[in-house]
């Protein structure tokens, strides 16, 4: 059905539930939310019919619990998008082809609306109409004509970044959460840079888009945009904070290996750094070593180590030590489980690491940590073996969210 919210399990935005989910998900380079709304085009594939129809005739007058047929619309077709819909309002019928939808709103007679539908035995059933302005009707009508995926798709959808219609902001929005940063790296060359830079800065655009625009500025951005993204890291407001992770991608990505000493300076050895600013660091290190690959992995780890001197963060950074395969921590990490207090988030890390390291030592070791809080191993048998980081480019860049435009 159309417009309807489909729950996805995904890493938590928060950095408390993010520590949680990394003890058994599968490494991810950025965060996701808890769940997705279907773009416009993915509603479009996944219903039967989608026409868009001209508002006619509202209900008026209709009590509360009057029965469902007395709050319904009648919309006069326009365009058939997708499906048969028996369409007498289309070349060589005889009148227009009208539909009954439940609508409570207050639009004007005459307004156009995106209907999505789905067969069934008593024919269509509708979703909940979605208004449609001057911009939107060119819009939900060249959906049916882009490519699946790509650079090519998101060309179209780049142009309606920050547009006034609200809706085609989102869905365009949503459009690029869905790719991949290998799709954004065929786009490079189409990308706006200047207007990039200046969506960063502005103090209107809302920080998830930022985010997006921040992924989009490491690949079409050089060395003269790493002073801006130094000054950003050096920003303190919670505005700016709540973009970090992207940041620190974004500025590695472009400044390379000589970048990383002032992040681990800044967040990674300093014991000051808040939670969030470690856990967005690292998030920043993980899209690095999965998808710019701009500093060889091995250095990438030696950074996540530093975490490990402060006992209280450490379980943030062991699910990507134990994906990266840094079996170089052993004794840490033992050292971390016995000193710690047995209600401790570290000890199913822990265990999950020696679980997967290859070293007989680590075997050894696991057997006596396990012995030592059976309670722990018990906690720690139900997540998998963390396996290595896939290749790059499969995963989704940025949290998906979007109201029901009603």
């Amino acid at each position: 059905m159309s417009r309807m919210p489909r729950i996805i399990a995904r890493l938590a935005a928060t950095a408390l539930c993010g520590c949680l989910a990394l003890a058994s998900a599968p490494a991810s380079a950025v965060h996701f939310t808890y769940g997705d709304v279907a773009t416009l085009g993915e509603d479009l594939a996944l219903n039967d019919i989608a026409v868009i129809g001209k508002l006619v005739q509202r209900p008026t007058n209709v009590a509360a619990d009057s029965p469902p047929e007395e709050h319904e619309g009648t919309f006069e077709v326009v365009t058939a998008l997708k499906g048969e819909v028996r369409l007498a309002g289309q070349p060589g019928a005889n009148k227009p082809y009208r539909v009954k939808v439940l609508y409570f709103g207050e639009k004007p007679l005459g307004t156009q609306f995106l209907l999505f539908g789905i067969e069934a035995k008593g024919g269509v059933v509708y979703g909940t109409p979605v208004p449609l302005s001057e911009a939107a009707l060119p819009y939900v009508r060249r959906l049916s004509t882009l490519p699946k995926s790509g650079a090519e798709r998101l060309s179209f959808f780049q142009v309606y970044f920050e547009h006034a219609d609200l809706m085609l902001a989102q869905d365009a929005y949503d459009e690029f959460a869905a790719a991949s940063y290998a799709d954004l790296t065929a786009l490079k060359d189409r990308m706006p840079h200047d207007q990039l830079r200046t969506w960063i800065q502005s103090k209107s655009v809302v920080a998830s888009r930022k985010r997006l625009y921040l992924y989009m500025l490491s690949v079409c951005g050089t060395a003269a945009d790493v002073p801006l993204l130094e000054t950003l890291l050096r920003e303190e407001d919670k505005d700016t904070r709540a973009f970090l992770d992207a940041t620190v991608a974004c500025y590695l990505t472009l400044k390379g290996t000589d970048g990383l000493a002032s992040i681990e300076e800044r967040f990674l050895k300093n014991p000051n750094s808040e939670l969030n600013q470690v856990y967005a660091a690292i998030v920043g290190l993980r899209f690095v070593g999965q998808e710019s690959k701009t500093i060889p992995r091995e250095r990438l780890t030696e950074a996540m180590r530093h975490v490990l001197e402060q006992p209280k963060l450490a379980d943030i950074v062991i699910p990507d030590l134990t994906r990266w395969e840094d079996w170089s921590v052993v004794n840490k990490l033992v050292h971390l489980f016995v000193t710690s207090d047995p209600e401790s988030w570290v000890r199913v890390p822990v265990l999950n690491y020696l679980r997967a390291c290859p070293l007989a030592q680590a075997k050894a070791k696991l057997e006596e940590l396990e012995k030592l809080d059976p309670a722990a191993a018990q906690r720690a048998k139900p997540f998998p073996v963390v396996p290595a980081v896939p290749a790059a480019g499969g995963a989704r860049l940025i949290a998906r969210r979007h109201p029901g435009f009603c």
